[in-house]
């Protein structure tokens, strides 16, 4: 596990010029989502405690997407509500 002292040395290591992060929660969890903006411009959209949601352009050709780093829960009992979570978003989404 990484805290976040760690995590913010590590993603500097790497050379990604633009990043967002949510950090672990105990033992679960945290997810990090980098890029370079001389590829890809990235505007996050949402953030939660499960994932990152993110509008990706691609600067060559300018097509766009929408990103959705995840951290899904492990209990079966937690899953169900999450995959609502999912569709109800999805509804919103008219980007690949």
């Amino acid at each position: 596990m990484v805290n976040k002292q760690n995590a913010d040395l590590i993603i500097k290591m790497l050379g990604f010029s633009h990043y967002e992060r949510i950090p672990t929660d105990n033992h679960c969890g945290g997810i990090w989502c980098l890029w370079n903006s001389v590829n890809v411009d990235g505007t996050i959209i949402a953030k939660e405690s499960r994932g990152i949601h993110c509008h990706v352009v691609d600067n060559v050709n300018n097509n766009q997407c929408m990103l959705t780093a995840i951290y899904a829960p492990a209990r079966s009992g937690d899953k169900d509500v999450f995959w609502h979570h999912l569709k109800q978003l999805n509804e919103f989404i008219a980007l690949p």
